[in-house]
């Protein structure tokens, strides 16, 4: 009872948290010296991008992501949401119980239009971070998501651990967590699988020149009910001081989980996305 309030309610303060971060505006900032002073070192981008087709059939696909952080003294927040959304709507010929065609009464084939969700996923996270040096720190991870096309209605994740960063300067950096938690994952069929979980996780960004940027990131739990791991890939090119232009490939492996309602579903689902990037 107590994981499923959790699940329920983290999503709502971290969504109106980094929604209210992000909803900052250099104006509103010199409203006051304490405003200013209250929100000064939030940085932070935000990813737009969405597609359209029609005719014969029709799909509609939006992303977005929100990603904010600050670091005062030794301690430092990153607060994130990300959304995708897919829709389709696709003409298909009626069949019967044996697969067969099913006709009118001037022979032409009955259809349908089959209309359903491709991609559905909400996602948000807070990890603040306390650095003991320059390159390594402790951290905490409170994780909430759902992904309904992927047979996931809630999933939430409570993680503590360490990070180290390897190298960090003009060129780019790369990063290693280790880490130990919990996590609650409830299924469509109201199955709930989780309980504890080992965590790993790394992060590689390079400055190939200073209008492109290349990153990778891996991040995975390792659970003995549940077992995933997201990657990710992407380039963003530089168009302007605040905005970029960035294609970003997501490949996610989950195991034992699968929509029963949908006969595509399966461990293993990626999207590439198009987006247009601003720095805040």
């Amino acid at each position: 009872m107590l994981n499923r309030l959790i699940s329920r309610a983290l999503p709502r303060c971290l969504i109106i948290g980094v929604l209210f971060l992000g909803s900052l505006s250099p104006v509103s900032a010199q409203d006051s010296d304490t405003d200013a002073a209250v929100f000064a070192g939030w940085t932070g981008t935000v990813s737009l991008g969405a597609n359209t087709s029609t005719g014969s059939a029709e799909t509609s696909n939006v992303n977005g992501s929100l990603r904010v952080g600050k670091t005062s003294g030794n301690w430092a927040h990153w607060f994130s949401v990300t959304a995708f959304k897919g829709e389709s709507a696709v003409v298909a010929p009626r069949r019967g119980a044996d697969g067969e065609i099913i006709l009118d009464d001037t022979g032409e084939p009955i259809v349908d239009i089959v209309r359903g969700d491709t991609s559905d996923r909400l996602a948000a996270s807070y990890q603040p971070r306390y650095f003991f040096s320059n390159k390594t720190y402790g951290f905490l991870a409170f994780d909430w998501e759902q992904d309904e096309p992927a047979g996931i209605d809630v999933s939430t994740r409570q993680l503590i651990g360490i990070g180290h960063s390897f190298y960090q300067d003009n060129t780019g950096f790369l990063s290693i967590e280790l880490g130990v938690g919990n996590k609650v994952l409830e299924n469509l069929s109201g199955d709930e699988l989780g309980g504890a979980i080992g965590y790993a996780a790394a992060n590689y960004l390079y400055r190939v020149n200073e209008n492109v940027t290349f990153n990778a990131d891996v991040v995975g739990d390792f659970g003995e009910e549940n077992r995933t791991i997201d990657a990710n890939v992407g380039i963003k090119f530089k168009l302007t001081q605040t905005l970029a232009f960035g294609i970003t490939h997501f490949v996610r492996s989950n195991s034992d989980i699968v929509n029963p309602s949908n006969p595509l579903s399966g461990r293993r689902d990626s999207v590439t996305t198009l987006n247009l990037v601003i720095d805040i």
